[in-house]
């Protein structure tokens, strides 16, 4: 057992420690123990992780068949097991893989069984935190399962961590073998339990347990937990800016006797770095509450984050934290061009009793954070569950009602038919418990949509046949046939019902927008990826050849971890980032997803979309939609400068304005941007969330620094963009490549100052594991267009791996300017003439997730069958020969030619721009090709010199590349770059990549590619 322990100093309190943290890696089978249960099968054994790159512990289990009750299995960590706390706030198991509940068990002195239980949803490839928080009582999963002596229901110290349980329920199995995430509500079938469950991997790497030792020595101060809290303002609606509002702290002395108490309060306006201190002593009576109004102003647009340190008799506490929301509120109250809105979604017509009383608040939240318009679900088996049953209309008839009172349009999906309406009534029977519905008879379903449209003849612009038909759980058992026929028999009768009402598309596959031409207003796309997930959907919508205001992305999300610290912050800037490229598209519509979801949404990172906390609060991407509105209502598209993998910069026009919309990449390759004008300029510069501050050019030029978060401009319109440049303040090659013998690698950092004034940095490298630097720190200061060199020799240590990774921080406190990268050492790897292993890829951390954010789990990359490939070469003296062997369990290819990479192909790229090119077997069974750059840009593979083929689950494409198209010599000595890159598309789109190296994939090209030598 290998443990590190984190130490704090106790603020006010010279010399005095208080022990926060104790971290225990997970390395080898002695570090954990496992209790087997009846029925349950289980291995467990030391595996070297390449992510984390060390040693971690993999158990392997499975449930047998003909498993019908739940089955247990408690790990147990021995060296933990025998630590006693004094109390414990939470614990933290680093985790990969698994399936099942999770639940950490303590003991307490009485012998009573605490514990929190949550559902792990298979599928979880990559290395995540599950936090078991035992803090209070109150938090949701948190149980008490008494004891056999006493139960008082308190955490009595000592305390004893007892083991992790697993529990496999049969409904989890049969999710499993459905390759769904569906939840304990599942009920197998014969069939899936004669199965039973597939083996599946549980990895533990390390355990941090936040708490206070048992019997700790008297210079050991304790942190407590503070019963004080924040009045909330701001919060569940904004604060206007210049309110005066203040916010006042309710402070509570915990203790009976009198108390001395510390207070610590800092108030932080988000992306600006400007801070607000309060500190202030107060004598307390025992158990005494007193309210202390804080001098914070929040008299600026923009998110303010709180936190409030007490410090009681010695005893520190956790920060209590809490946050303000200031706004200047846009309205809905403008005319934006025709069919153009700004949306959001909601859930509306579920979870009333949850909700029904914040429904008044969220309305007015939408309509002042610019929403125009309000996509939600009116399902038709809430209408008419049975056939000869009356219709209810009376919910819906009230939420259209509210959404027209508020100035927003209702948009309606039209969907969930009841099983009486079944297109075939045995799929009812048949289908799996998670479809909330089956296809139902086209005639049947027009009819409905006749009623709606009639009905709210003059409430509703726009409805959508159905929605995402290809999705299981909406429409099981459509196909695109069927779901043409009902889009066109629905178009007939809502037209026939209003011939004003514009009738949309369900968001579906391609191939119904060419079957169902004519037969459709509008066709949307959902993207809930990351910004270049947008430019990939409206790319491809741009080859059909059609106006772009056709389309809508009329559901766009992310979904972040909501206990992550910016995971908020990254929601709302990428949300934010597709709303600005989808208008600069053209599009005519962009839908915010979600403002409200399910009850359990905001705590769920699977799920964690909404606008809307689980304490009913606006999260900062409510602020953000408010400030993209403000920004960009009633514009018109201006000028656009895009770099790949730098930086992006967007241009609109409104009346005597121009808005500027700019934000670089999340690699700080361009952490710059250099606008030049036709004349001097002022304007108005503001973040994300609308905190704004005056910017002023200098010889007709405006330099801004660059953020992963959107910026806006405000200028006039009769100064001229003349063009953007994108500057470095740094530069470093990605890669040093060296042979196996090299002790010393010698890297040159390169600095420069594109600002008009003086910048001051301190530059700082980062220890990595293998290689160590002569020096680790460095100040910078540069005057206005000047260069500076650092030389830095890192030397080999024995242990060093074959590829690392040096990091450095680049902080600039007078340019704003804050930024971590870095390069990559490797070894040079060998080709023979005879063919060589070059790479055995099947972990998670080569695979790129192109739909991070998705709602759908089978989206993303679901193991090594799912994508998996061992690369091969070999060379001659007249071609490099690859050879690419990939395990993909569903092979799909349409497009030829320049479009290969939207299906499953490969592409391999030798020294970046230098050559490019693509190969795929199609579904039809021909063969594809392009040359992508380089000497036959444009071109196809000659004849014979690619193939491929597909038996079972393995695709082997070999390709042979004359090294007169490469500009190099097939002999012994020769030194290259090489990439190669696999596409996986399940049918539905390009989903996942498996990358060996870089320099293919856009928003990847900085990376650096694999140094090869060739070899006898």
């Amino acid at each position: 057992m290998h443990k590190r322990t984190k130490i704090f100093l106790a603020m006010f309190l010279p010399l005095v420690l208080s022990a926060e943290e104790e971290s225990f890696n997970i390395r080898s089978t002695d570090d954990l123990s496992q209790g087997l249960f009846k029925n349950w099968n289980g291995k467990v054994s030391t595996e070297f992780d390449p992510v984390l790159q060390r040693d971690v512990v993999k158990i392997n289990f499975a449930v047998p068949p003909n498993t019908t009750k739940p089955v247990s299995s408690k790990v147990v960590f021995p060296e933990i097991g025998k630590i006693e706390w004094q109390s414990i706030n939470n614990i933290k198991l680093h985790h990969k893989g698994g399936l099942g509940h999770i639940k950490w068990l303590i003991r307490d002195r009485d012998g009573e069984i605490f514990g929190v239980k949550k559902f792990k949803k298979l599928g979880t490839n990559s290395w995540s935190e599950y936090v078991a928080h035992f803090d209070s009582p109150d938090i949701k999963n948190y149980h008490n399962w008494g004891g056999k002596n006493k139960r008082n229901k308190i955490m009595d110290p000592p305390l004893k961590i007892l083991a992790v349980d697993v529990t496999i329920y049969p409904a989890y199995i049969a999710s499993q073998l459905r390759k769904t995430n569906g939840g304990s509500n599942i009920k197998p079938t014969p069939e899936e339990l004669a199965h039973g469950m597939n083996p599946v991997d549980f990895y533990i790497s390390g355990i941090t347990v936040d708490g206070v030792r048992y019997g700790a020595k008297e210079t050991t101060v304790p942190q407590f937990e503070s019963q004080s809290s924040f009045k909330e303002i701001g919060t569940q609606v904004p604060l206007t800016a210049n309110s005066g509002k203040k916010i006042t702290y309710q402070l509570k002395n915990p203790l009976n006797s009198a108390s001395n108490i510390k207070l610590n309060a800092v108030s932080e306006l988000a992306l600006t770095g400007t801070k607000e201190v309060f500190e202030k002593e107060v004598k307390l009576d025992g158990n005494a509450v007193q309210n202390i109004e804080l001098p914070f102003s929040f008299d600026r647009n923009g998110f303010y984050s709180l936190s409030m340190t007490e410090t009681v008799n010695g005893k520190v506490s956790k920060p209590v934290k809490s946050f303000v929301n200031v706004w200047t509120p846009v309205g809905n109250n403008w005319e934006d061009d025709p069919d153009t809105f700004f949306g959001t979604q909601a859930t509306l017509d579920l979870f009333n009793r949850q909700f029904g009383k914040y429904r008044e608040q969220d309305y007015k939240n939408m309509q002042n954070a610019g929403v125009k318009l309000v996509r939600f679900v009116l399902r038709w088996k809430s209408v008419q569950a049975y056939k000869d049953a009356p219709e209810k209309w009376n919910m819906y008839d009230n939420i259209i009602k509210k959404i027209r009172q508020y100035g927003m349009y209702p948009y309606l999906m039209l969907s969930t038919a009841p099983h009486w309406a079944a297109a075939d009534p045995e799929a009812v029977r048949t289908r799996p418990r998670f479809a909330m519905c089956v296809n139902p008879d086209n005639k049947l379903y027009a009819d409905f949509v006749a009623k709606v449209v009639r009905r709210y003849k003059n409430e509703v612009k726009h409805i959508q046949i159905w929605n995402e038909p290809y999705a299981n759980q909406y429409y099981w058992g459509g196909t695109p046939d069927t779901y043409a026929d009902m889009l066109k028999q629905s178009y007939i009768a809502a037209k026939k019902a209003n011939p004003e009402v514009k009738v949309n598309g369900g968001a579906c596959w391609d191939e119904v927008f060419q079957k169902a031409k004519g037969y459709f207003d509008y066709w949307p796309f959902h993207c809930h990826g990351s910004e270049e997930n947008m430019y990939m959907h409206i790319n491809k919508f741009k080859k059909f050849g059609v106006d772009m205001r056709t389309f809508w992305c009329d559901e766009t999300g992310f979904a972040t971890n909501p206990f992550s610290e910016n995971g908020e912050f990254i929601k709302a800037r990428t949300i934010i980032k597709k709303a600005v490229i989808s208008r600069a598209a053209g599009l005519s519509n962009h839908v915010w997803f979600l403002f409200r979801g399910s009850p359990n949404a905001p705590t769920n990172p699977r799920d964690n979309f909404p606008a809307i906390d689980e304490k009913n609060r606006c999260r900062p991407v409510v602020l953000a939609h408010n400030n993209m509105v403000h920004h960009l209502k009633q514009t018109k598209n201006g000028k656009q400068f895009h770099k790949s993998g730098v930086g992006e910069v967007f241009q609109f026009l409104r009346g005597k304005e121009q808005i500027i919309v700019l934000w670089r990449s999340d690699i700080p390759r361009g952490q710059i941007i250099t606008l030049k004008f036709d004349k001097p300029v002022k304007g108005k510069k503001t973040n994300l969330f609308g905190t704004s501050g005056a910017i002023v050019s200098v010889n007709n030029v405006i330099s801004v620094t660059m953020e992963p978060e959107p910026v806006f401009l405000t200028l006039p319109a009769d100064v001229e963009l003349k063009d953007a440049v994108f500057d470095n303040c740094f530069s470093v090659p990605a890669v040093y490549s060296h042979p196996q013998n090299t002790k010393e690698q010698e890297v040159t950092y390169s600095f420069s100052n594109p600002f008009p004034h003086t910048l001051k940095a301190e530059f700082t490298i980062d220890p990595v594991k293998g290689w160590i630097p002569d020096k680790t720190k460095f100040n910078v200061e540069l005057k206005s267009g000047k260069t500076q060199k650092i030389n830095v020799t890192y030397r080999k240590t024995a242990n060093a791996p074959a590829i690392s990774y040096p990091t450095f921080t680049f902080h600039s406190a007078n340019s704003n300017i804050k930024f971590t990268a870095e390069t990559k050492f490797v070894e040079n790897q060998a080709i023979y003439p005879k063919e060589t292993l070059l790479a055995d890829i099947k972990s998670a951390d080569k695979m790129v997730q192109l739909r991070t954010g998705d709602v759908d789990a089978d989206m993303f990359w679901q193991g090594e069958k799912d994508l998996s490939a061992k690369i091969y070469g070999s060379w001659d003296a007249k071609a490099l020969n690859l050879k690419v062997v990939v395990r993909d369990n569903k092979h799909f290819a349409q497009q030829p030619a320049a479009g290969l990479y939207e299906g499953d192909s490969i592409q391999i790229s030798i020294n970046g721009k230098q050559y490019q090119s693509g190969a795929a077997l199609l579904n039809n069974g021909s063969l594809t090709s392009y040359h992508f750059r380089g000497k036959n840009k444009g071109k196809i593979f000659e004849k014979g010199n690619y193939q491929i083929t597909r038996k079972g689950d393995i695709t082997t494409y070999t390709v042979s590349i004359p090294w007169q198209d490469i500009d190099l010599t097939g002999k012994s000595g020769t030194e290259f770059m090489l990439s190669v890159l696999v596409n996986d598309n399940d049918s539905r789109c390009r989903k996942v990549l498996l990358e060996w190296g870089g320099g293919i994939h856009g928003g990847m090209a900085w990376k650096a590619q694999n140094p090869i030598s060739l070899e006898k």
